[in-house]
């Protein structure tokens, strides 16, 4: 059974174009360094992180799984039980 997720409305969005790499911590652990492309004028484009996500490697899978029914249009189970606090 899922669990109900619920969003303070404090939580920020950040924009990322990107993963630019998965580094594997201690203890079955993973940290995700997601990149923005930044590119000046006449200039090859850059990758800047602008976030690192640090996850248990146990709960990547499920989390794939999701973004792939999201991207397929086909909701995952326990889809649409996300509330905001206000």
């Amino acid at each position: 059974m899922r669990r109900r997720l619920i969003t303070p409305p404090d939580v920020q969005d950040v924009f990322v174009s990107g993963l630019g790499r998965v580094e594997l911590l201690a203890g079955g652990i993973a940290r995700f360094y997601l990149y923005r492309e930044i590119s000046q004028e006449d200039e090859e484009p850059e990758h800047e992180t602008v976030l690192c996500v640090v996850a248990p490697v146990s709960a990547i899978a499920a989390a794939v799984e999701q973004m792939v029914a999201a991207i397929g249009g086909k909701p995952p189970a326990g889809a649409g039980r996300e509330r905001r606090l206000s």
